[in-house]
């Protein structure tokens, strides 16, 4: 799920007051670790969020999950590019899974992200940025859901996952943009079908997500049973195609 966020004036004003403190890309970059356990903890997230999670009920399935993925962005002028990214999961129970993300090209890292998602797939905050900047952009956060599907089982065919909710960048306070990602299962596979190292059955993801009640990206997913959680297969909006090749998978239990 990728969301696209305004500055509105009020905000822009306060920011150029220095009434908000800037993060520095040295400190989200010094110790990875650290600054995924401050700032994406349950905690960390809006009170909500919080009481949907507590809703899922369920333990935690891994310890660390770390994902190399090979991916491909074509533009629409028929530019691409071909990064990849080392990405490392961690399950909080609930559904709640902690991600930091790399991405590098030439075997040289220029991009690091954090996230907190629901199973991976929708986005409860994330903070990312060009480790070329001096400081980073603000966090981009869920600050109210209005309607949200727990799949803490198995999801059948044919099951629709809804996800309404209003989002920002953290320290905004009103004129949050509404959006709704919506999921609806396809059918089950064997997992090795999309990558050998991995046990047991899948399903087929295919989301949308609407931004006025118009469709501003398609994705699709794989849902592993296994561990609950969904890898993105590929993403397209207007202007974008994006795919996500799985090429290798280490699990921490």
């Amino acid at each position: 799920m990728h969301i696209k966020t305004y500055l509105p004036g009020f905000l822009l004003t306060t920011l150029l007051s220095g009434c908000i403190s800037i993060v520095p890309v040295k400190e989200m970059a010094e110790n990875k670790d650290v600054y995924l356990t401050s700032n994406f903890s349950i905690d960390s997230l809006s009170k909500d969020v919080q009481n949907h999670l507590a809703k899922d009920g369920s333990p935690s399935r891994f310890k660390k999950i770390h994902l190399k993925i090979n991916t491909s962005h074509m533009k629409a002028d028929g530019k691409t590019e071909s990064p990849k990214q080392n990405i490392t999961l961690i399950d909080q129970g609930n559904g709640l899974i902690q991600e930091i993300s790399e991405s590098s090209n030439n075997d040289i890292t220029y991009y690091l992200s954090y996230r907190s998602t629901y199973r991976n797939f929708w986005i409860l905050k994330s903070h990312g940025t060009n480790l070329s900047r001096t400081n980073a952009p603000f966090p981009i956060e869920v600050k109210q859901i209005k309607n949200a599907g727990i799949m803490s089982t198995i999801p059948k065919q044919g099951d629709v996952f809804p996800f309404e909710f209003s989002t920002g960048i953290q320290p905004q306070l009103a004129n949050f943009t509404e959006l709704k990602f919506i999921c609806t299962a396809g059918g089950n596979f064997p997992a090795n079908q999309f990558h050998p190292a991995l046990d047991g059955m899948a399903t087929d993801l295919k989301c949308e997500l609407f931004n006025n009640n118009v469709v501003d990206t398609k994705s699709e997913y794989v849902f592993l049973h296994q561990y609950r959680i969904a890898l993105l297969k590929s993403v397209i909006d207007s202007s974008l195609t994006s795919t996500y090749k799985l090429t290798d998978f280490k699990v921490e239990r």
